[in-house]
């Protein structure tokens, strides 16, 4: 069994005022305000902290000011990799789940819980037992246990899928032309295959499709 972990200082990134109170509630109603919660609105000073001062727990969210959450999330797991991250947000989409898990993050709660929720699942963190949405422990299951996503790659040729790995990353046709050697036209023949195959119709949708089958890397 895991040893319990005490949680002592919280550092809050998180650019809404009202998110800001709600958040802190909750933290101080899960450690029945034993913390010390320290709150800051951009990435930019979140980095600060974290290179100055030690944190126990870092509460993310993932739309800021200047920049994604993502980014948050890896810096401070590249200088402390036991400091426990946890994404607050709204949402609950792959495009913003798997990247957050694959930064770093060890929970993932959604803001529009109830705050006893919230401070039931952060309670739970000095346990060791991760902090996670009912939503989004659902959605990672399925992901898990998508049957069609070898059967999704494997239908698209060799090439088809090189293309979907850089044209995904939000390179141009002529950049992913230049990286496999080939044509732009010969590109734009693969990109329309693969729209065709996996039933998409915008970078959106193909980046989201790319993340589902494992195919594009942060």
């Amino acid at each position: 069994m895991k040893n319990e972990t005490q949680l002592k200082r919280v550092l809050l990134l998180e650019d809404h005022v009202e998110a800001q109170a709600w958040l802190s509630d909750a933290i101080n109603l899960a450690y029945a305000e034993q913390v010390e919660i320290e709150i800051t609105e951009t990435i930019a000073d979140a980095k600060l902290l974290i290179k100055n001062k030690l944190f126990d727990l870092f509460l993310v969210d993932l739309n800021l000011p200047d920049g994604n959450g993502h980014e948050a999330l890896s810096y401070a797991k590249g200088l402390y990799p036991e400091l426990v991250c946890i994404v607050t947000t709204i949402y609950s989409d792959d495009s913003h789940l798997f990247p957050a898990l694959r930064a770093g993050s060890s929970g993932y709660i959604l803001k529009d819980e109830s705050k006893q929720t919230i401070a039931y699942m952060l309670s739970n963190v000095e346990r060791n037992i991760p902090a996670i949405s009912s939503e989004v422990a659902q959605r990672i299951l399925s992901y898990f246990h998508e049957p069609t996503l070898l059967e999704e790659q494997n239908n698209l040729t060799e090439r088809e899928q090189e293309t979907l790995s850089i044209i995904a990353r939000g390179l141009s046709v002529k950049a992913c032309a230049g990286m496999m050697k080939i044509s732009p036209h010969t590109v734009s023949g693969y990109v329309k295959e693969i729209y065709r195959k996996l039933g998409v119709s915008s970078r959106a949708e193909l980046t989201s499709e790319a993340m589902r089958m494992g195919m594009l890397k942060y």
